[in-house]
């Protein structure tokens, strides 16, 4: 009997076991079941210690507030904070909504160190109005429908504005005076009326936009009298007018790095009385027949490095040079080009061991400097061609040897220029 106790006693045990392992399995089935239909959102809660906030008002004491109550603001901005080094956060959870009413804003930061989280604000002239505050955070807020701007920063500095949903609003992200504020990974969807701008940025300096999705604006990005700013992939698509526009920024250069412009109603890409603006791996695509892909008026020192663009328009004065590089090698010219085509990737085109210019542009047709790159170092006897003949010293100057590898040579004229002896590019 004591044998058949302690066996049934060991088969109990053994029971339990089983019984806990399967619950186990069940709640983390659960877990994942849940996790599925939320996805990747973590679940979210104010950290503790923070201070409840159900009202409209005037936050002055420095410290950690969580929203725990959808607020309505008609006639008058809802939340001032003047307080440094705190943070508002709506928990995923809850609304700010005005009526409208001229002058007023959802949030108005006018302190340092603010952080703004985690929630919605809507019907405002502005919905988060930054001013004059340094080393703010505009993070995971919805901004939507707000009648001049849905986030503005009013010369403030180092701001962090990212992975908010910024719809419906006059302007998507203004940007007024200060400098060093990042602008990234933001939805910005506009409005069908007139002079709607996904992104403004007007006399500021030093800014860096990237990876934003900015789409049915009449302007996709706009870069006013505003110098040293860094566009990193950002995707512009549907522009009632431009996609991009740059104007009046003549101190330091303007960077436009990767991404694409598309499918915008007029110039997809314009650029006006702008100094040092350098295109790098920009794709422009799916334009208009009437305008042009990329148009350039009173722009000097201009550069497109490994950028598509097809139709184009060129107005340069007061000596521009407009350098064209792709991986194989590169063309500066050394005096005012103009005019335009239907295709810039044909009429400059660089290959390897080639450089073509369509000289039946007039205005295409200047003196240049050609640079050919990845060239074999192991021949003898080259001679620099124009369009497969000898190149006379009167028209072709070469700077290097023309065995470096990486030869640089002066040209009078712009046509079809090449090494001889070199017929394929290496493995």
């Amino acid at each position: 009997m004591d044998f058949i106790c302690g066996k049934r006693g060991e088969l109990n045990r053994i029971h339990n076991v089983f019984i806990i392992i399967a619950f186990s399995i069940v709640i983390l089935i659960l877990g994942f079941l849940i996790f599925s239909l939320i996805g990747e959102e973590e679940i979210y809660f104010a950290p503790p210690g923070s201070i409840n906030f159900t009202s409209c008002g005037t936050i002055d004491v420095s410290g950690y507030y969580a929203l725990n109550a959808s607020l309505s603001s008609p006639s008058f901005t809802c939340i001032r904070i003047i307080a440094n080094n705190t943070v508002f956060d709506g928990d995923f959870l809850y609304n700010i909504t005005g009526d409208l009413t001229p002058g007023t804003s959802g949030i108005i930061v006018e302190a340092d160190n603010v952080t703004i989280k985690n929630l919605n604000v809507s019907k405002f002239s502005i919905g988060v109005n930054v001013v004059y505050a340094n080393y703010t955070k505009v993070n995971n807020v919805g901004a939507i429908n707000n009648s001049l701007a849905g986030i503005n920063l009013n010369h403030s500095l180092f701001a962090n504005v990212t992975n908010n949903v910024v719809n419906l609003n006059n302007v998507g992200i203004a940007i007024d005076g200060g400098s060093n504020n990042s602008i990234g990974q933001n939805s910005i969807r506009g409005l069908t009326l007139a002079l709607s701008t996904g992104i403004f940025a007007f006399q500021t300096v030093d800014n860096f936009l990237y990876s934003n999705q900015i789409f049915y604006n009449w302007y996709g990005a706009v870069i006013a009298n505003s110098n040293g700013n860094y566009l990193l992939g950002n995707t512009i698509s549907y522009s009632f007018v431009n996609g991009l526009f740059i104007s009046d920024s003549t101190l330091k250069n303007n960077i436009i790095r990767g991404g694409t412009v598309s499918y915008s109603s007029q110039d997809s890409v314009y650029v006006q009385s702008t100094d040092d603006v350098l295109f790098d791996g920009v794709a422009v695509s799916n334009g208009v027949t009437n305008f042009f892909d990329l148009e350039f008026s009173n722009v000097n020192r201009a550069s497109l490095v490994n950028s598509s663009f097809g139709s184009y328009n060129f107005s340069f004065t007061d000596g521009t040079l407009l350098r064209v590089k792709k991986n194989d090698g590169e063309i500066k010219f050394l005096q005012p080009i103009n005019g335009s085509g239907s295709n810039l990737n044909n009429d400059i085109s660089i290959l390897y061991n080639l450089v073509s210019v369509n000289s039946t542009k007039a205005g295409l047709n200047k003196s240049a400097n050609v640079t050919l790159e990845w060239l074999p170092t192991n021949l003898t006897n080259q001679q620099v061609l124009r369009n497969g003949a000898p190149c006379p010293a009167s028209i072709c100057y070469n700077f290097t040897s023309l065995n470096a590898g990486t030869v640089l040579f002066n040209v009078i004229y712009c046509t079809n220029y090449s090494i001889s002896g070199i017929s394929s590019p290496p493995p």
